[in-house]
């Protein structure tokens, strides 16, 4: 970790349950990574988290939220121990879906929350509501806030797919009071204001679109 910036990513692993060799492959792809975000680990419980959990464990301090009731979801953070970064708690959860940490740099907190979005319309709208009455009630002082994660939605439909359609943006007003009330701005559009950049290729639908993102405040 450099003095002035430190290394963050977000990535959908598409399930990995106790897979040896993929694990593995994260492990060396992410090693040097400050602090990382994983959705759609497909873990149920900390049996088949185990596996993982063995291989990062000794560089990075781990926090998995498992579902059991749904076959897709499961996230991870994860905290590279050889950062400045130091764990202070997690502030909130829900299951297999979100997580909210608290880490700091000397006097500076930083709140992390990972999610990943459901894909389902009706179901995308009243989690992130739910979100953001966790994050309404666990509000906590901070100095800088992060989301990331796999949101299954774009903000401008136009800029962030390859094919445009505007009924596949649902939760996009439901996302803004929480973007509003954490202060915080989609770091690669901020930085990129009309760039054309995909993370997501849909094959049933053969287009590309952005829907894995960092929102920041401006300070970072």
């Amino acid at each position: 970790m450099h003095p002035n910036f430190f290394f963050i990513s977000t990535y959908n692993i598409a399930g990995i349950s106790k897979n040896y060799s993929k694990i593995l492959f994260l492990f060396e792809s992410f090693k040097t990574i400050d602090i990382f975000a994983f959705q759609e680990t497909h873990l149920r419980n900390d049996a088949d988290a185990s596996l993982f959990t063995q291989i990062f464990s000794p560089q990075f301090r781990i926090y998995i939220s498992n579902s059991e009731t749904e076959t897709h979801a499961g996230i991870i953070i994860g905290i590279n121990l050889q950062s400045m970064f130091r764990i202070d708690r997690k502030i909130f959860e829900i299951k297999g879906r979100a997580l909210g940490i608290m880490l700091h740099i000397e006097n500076k907190r930083f709140y992390i929350i990972c999610i990943y979005v459901p894909a389902i319309d009706t179901n995308r709208e009243l989690f992130l509501d739910n979100l953001f009455q966790c994050i309404s009630e666990n509000f906590c002082y901070f100095d800088e806030c992060i989301i990331l994660g796999d949101f299954n939605f774009v903000e401008n439909s136009i800029l962030d797919r390859s094919a445009v359609s505007t009924n596949r943006e649902v939760g996009f007003a439901n996302f803004k009071r929480i973007k509003d009330k954490l202060g915080l701005v989609d770091f690669f559009r901020h930085n990129f204001p009309t760039k054309n950049i995909f993370t997501f290729f849909s094959k049933a639908h053969g287009s590309e679109s952005r829907i894995d993102r960092i929102y920041t405040t401006l300070n970072i």
